[in-house]
This record gives C-alpha cells, structure tokens and sequence, in this order.
C-alpha cells in the first residue's frame, strides 16, 4: 500500500511540476510583450516569442554640428541592432538627434513582422555616453519599444499665456513611442527660445503651437459620451467650457472638428485627462507653467446610441502662467 500511495505521490507531484513550471518560471522566449518599454544592453539578446527577438550589437558616439541655421554642436548617439523576424534578420541603426538639451531624440524605423509592419522607437539611454569615452566595461541602458497599434494624435494646440511677455522653449517626450508628423511651426528648432505675450501670441505670429503625432494606442475606452452628430457642436461647447477652455480655444476646435464629424449618425466620446494624456505625450515647458489642462478626446463612429459610464470632470483653476492644450484621435 505504502509503494502505491509513494507512486501515485511521485506521479503527483511530476505533473504539477511540468504543468506549473511555466508559471513559475517565466520561458526564456518571452522576456517582453509589443507595447512595452524594454530596456537592453549591448551584446543582450531577448525574445518576444520564439520567432522574434532583438539584440542590440553596438554603440558609438560622434560629435557633430547641426547643419540648420543656428548652429550648435552635440553628441550624437548611434546604436546599432539586429532583429529577427521568422529567420530572417534586419538590421537597424538608430541615431540621436537633439540640439539643445540631452534628452534624445531618437529617429524611428519599423520592420516587418508577421506579414505586418511594426515600429521601433528608442527612448532613451542611460548614462549619457560621450564624445570620448574608451572604458570597454562601460554598462550603457537603452530603452526602446515596438509597436504594432499605432494611431495618430491629430491637430493637438497648444496655447500659452505667460502673465508677462517671456521667452519659453517647449518640447515633447513618448515614453512609450512615438514621433511628432506635422508641426507649425516646425518642431522642434521653431519651439525654442519662441517669445510669448501675456495674450497668448507666440513670436509674434502664432496663436498656438500645432503638431500631429504618431503614438501608441494608449487611452481610455470605458468613461464617456455617445453624442448624435447634429448634438456635436452644443456638446463640445459646453465640454469644453466645463473643463475651463476659454471662448476662444473652443472656437478654435469647433471651426476645425465639427467639419470633420460628418460620416455617422452617433460619435462615442471619450476624454483623456491630464494625467492621462502625460503617460503617452510628454509636454516639457520651461519656464514651467504655474497651471497646465491638457485634454484629448479618443473618438468613434457609431451607428447607433448607447449608454456609457459618464466621467467626472476634473476641477481646474487657470491662474500665474497658464498652458491648454487640446487634441483629438480620431479613430
């Protein structure tokens, strides 16, 4: 009696373990999923499945001068990588391109993937390597992120209204991919160093500043309004109004969207606060704002209404030096 309970006990216990293994043990093939924000150094190789992996092979730095008008010189960053997608290996070369501060820039590329096309964005690298440096133990952490749902953050504005006429440069960040498309003025040389009065007006010709961007498919898709297409422009009015945008700024977004929102009889509506807008579009102002509302709209077509958990409003008060900002994805 005692040998079988011992077999049937060793039979036991061989199955949990190859069953619960895998949940115990994370498999060497699936290190990060697309989306994620993956850090590697050089010579590491890491796997998103079996079929797809990314090795980054080297890094170089090189002094240069930019070749626009202003001059100023940096350090530009070059990394280099391999991708392997179903036994076939692409190689990729990213490089750095900021002028004014030591924030990287990186420009983006994309690959093919399961008969679809993903993109690679690398974010950012710590420490900063520079011009010079010859230790061959040197560690360097490069951030980068695939994506295979990308979506386009179209016409956000930006309006500034400094309680003094101010010099103020702006920037943007994707901390989780992305790149800015179109832009007026033409980001990022034309956001530094702009000179902004009390009334908004940015060197004395723009109202706001202008980009479009391509990003990740990060917002929110529970909280919102489903709004009829003839309900759109009372509805943004009072939204608007709601969230504290002046007359003017949604003047500006009506004239624009509401030609736009034509192709459906309903619209889901679904806002993205602050909060949320900064996890996927950084926006760094300096001198920093003393109040800052950003808001972007996710929206839908719809051919019918429907209930949706309706968002509270976030209280905000305009006050000192003030940054709003709207924009829409438009799905």
């Amino acid at each position: 009696m005692k040998k079988i309970f011992s077999y049937f006990l060793a039979i036991i216990i061989t199955a949990i373990f190859f069953t619960g293994c895998n949940s115990l043990f994370p498999s060497e093939y699936d290190q990060f999923d697309f989306g994620d924000t993956v850090t590697i150094k050089i010579d590491e190789k890491i796997f998103e499945n079996e079929s797809f992996w990314v090795r980054l092979d080297s890094l170089k730095v090189e002094n240069t001068t930019s070749e626009d008008s202003i001059q100023c010189s940096f350090d530009r960053v070059i990394t280099y990588f391999t991708f392997y997608t179903y036994w076939i290996e692409q190689h990729l070369i990213f490089s750095s391109d900021t002028c004014w501060d030591q924030i990287l820039s990186y420009t983006r590329s994309a690959i093919s993937s399961y008969a679809e096309t993903v993109e690679i964005s690398v974010t950012n690298i710590s420490p900063f390597p520079f011009v010079g440096y010859d230790d061959p133990d040197s560690i360097f952490n490069i951030k980068f992120v695939i994506n295979d749902n990308l979506t386009i953050d179209r016409k956000p504005n930006i309006y500034l209204y400094p309680e003094k006429k101010t010099k103020m440069s702006v920037s943007l960040q994707f901390p989780h991919g992305g790149k800015v498309i179109e832009s007026d003025p033409f980001y990022p040389l034309l956001w530094k160093n702009i000179k902004v009065k009390p009334n908004g007006k940015i060197d004395r010709k723009y109202d706001f500043l202008f980009y479009e961007a391509e990003i990740p498919d990060l917002w929110q898709y529970v909280e919102g309004w489903v709004v009829a297409m003839d309900d759109l422009t009372d509805f943004f009015e009072k939204n608007l109004k709601a969230y504290s945008f002046n007359e003017n700024e949604i003047t500006d977004f009506i004239e624009f969207w509401i030609p736009e929102l034509k192709d459906s009889p309903y619209y889901e509506i679904y806002p993205q606060y602050t909060e949320m807008v900064n996890q996927v579009i950084k926006l760094k102002i300096s001198p920093y704002p003393d109040s800052k509302l950003r808001l972007h709209y996710a929206i839908k077509e719809s051919e019918k209404f429907f209930e949706l958990p309706g968002p509270d409003i976030p209280d905000f008060d305009r006050h000192g030096f003030t940054a709003v900002e709207w924009g829409v994805v438009l799905k």
